[in-house]
């Protein structure tokens, strides 16, 4: 249980490692809790990480602010996925307070509805119904707004993976084929359509790709689409994001994209979310880091980078050497449970991050009817 706990949120867990006092405070209660109070290692670790996730809680909200950014988004239009609730509900409110426009994109139309009832904007708030399972559907949806100012796309729109997620509409495997694939027409629609214009694109994605680093979990990345999900099916989903977002900086002149490491933020796919109750961070501030990376004004090399909640911007191959540093403990630990880690003592490089990113924008290509 401790182990699942820690390996949650790495980024979240590194910024404390940072922290001199917190370094301190733990060497005292391990030495403490061994010397004095005799506390097996179980409890000690539980301890450790009930202070990281509340130190967290409090010290999370600050976040570096080393680019210039944007007054306002006063007359902008964007589009959010998975717009009813969780994150995408508090982007959609954050975007309002922001002055822009937004196009909300739910599944359940009649959740849409519903949510947009309780917003209210001199701006304007549109709701629109978006499978992201089915390509047809999206399909639509960017055939509906194709003559439509649209500034960009926040592509949040996620859910927790299980055997009991039925496929796509196209029988593809689901993480994979509605949060990645779905977002990947999704965008790829929009922007081509609007090839004369500046245009963001801000995928949420989350830390928990690492294990996806870990375990090579892209490998046969075109048979993957076609089997069934797999334990790692959420995770491989998170990679795709962020290799998706670095690629289309290089694919398209005039897109700037990013992809984002919420942290432990409450949402409606946080599979501890009944367990870890408050000490998650309210989706609000969430929110924050979507909206800086729609914002922010960074050169044209942090392009395709990642949002950090942490770090701020990070190169997705820095990212994941920053995070399997961070990691290095509980990796110890999961070896001396007998877990094979394939990936751990090789170094993610910029060469290994091209080749992801080509490979899986060649795949994506090829799936689409």
């Amino acid at each position: 249980m401790a182990v699942s706990i820690t390996i949650i949120r790495g980024s979240e867990m590194a910024y404390l490692l940072l922290d001199p006092s917190f370094i301190l405070v733990l060497a005292i209660i391990m030495i403490n809790g061994k010397l004095l109070f005799h506390l097996s290692n179980n409890v000690i670790a539980i301890i450790y990480i009930l202070m990281v996730l509340y130190v967290n809680e409090v010290s999370l909200s600050r976040f570096p602010n080393s680019f210039k950014m944007e007054d306002s988004l006063r007359g902008k239009t964007y589009i959010v996925t998975g717009a009813n609730s969780g994150t995408g509900y508090a982007v959609v409110q954050a975007l309002l307070s922001e002055n822009a426009t937004v196009i909300m994109a739910c599944r359940n139309i009649n959740k849409c509805l519903e949510a947009a009832s309780t917003l209210s904007s001199p701006f304007g708030i549109q709701t629109a119904e978006l499978d992201l399972s089915s390509l047809n559907s999206v399909k639509e949806f960017a055939s509906e707004f194709k003559t439509r100012k649209i500034d960009g796309v926040v592509n949040n729109a996620g859910f927790a993976t299980g055997s009991s997620v039925p496929p796509t509409k196209e029988l593809l495997e689901p993480a994979l084929g509605a949060m990645h694939l779905g977002h990947y027409l999704l965008t790829k629609l929009l922007v081509e359509e609007r090839n004369n214009q500046t245009f963001r694109i801000v995928n949420v994605a989350s830390a928990m790709h690492l294990l996806c680093f870990w375990f090579n979990c892209i490998d046969r990345l075109e048979d993957r689409f076609k089997e069934p999900s797999d334990i790692l099916a959420y995770e491989r989903a998170k990679f795709a994001n962020i290799l998706h977002a670095f690629e289309l900086s290089k694919q398209y002149k005039n897109v700037t994209a990013y992809s984002i490491n919420l942290g432990l933020v409450a949402t409606n796919i946080t599979r501890l979310s009944k367990v870890l109750g408050n000490i998650q961070r309210d989706a609000v501030l969430g929110a924050y880091p979507i909206v800086y990376a729609l914002k922010v004004n960074a050169p044209r090399e942090y392009n395709g980078f990642v949002v950090d909640t942490t770090f701020g911007l990070a190169s997705p191959e820095q990212y994941n050497r920053i995070l399997s540093g961070a990691f290095m403990p509980v990796a110890w630990i999961l070896s001396l449970m007998g877990s094979d880690i394939p990936r751990l003592s090789k170094q993610y490089t910029v060469a290994d991050l091209n080749r992801d990113a080509e490979t899986l924008w060649k795949v994506s290509e090829k799936l689409i009817p």
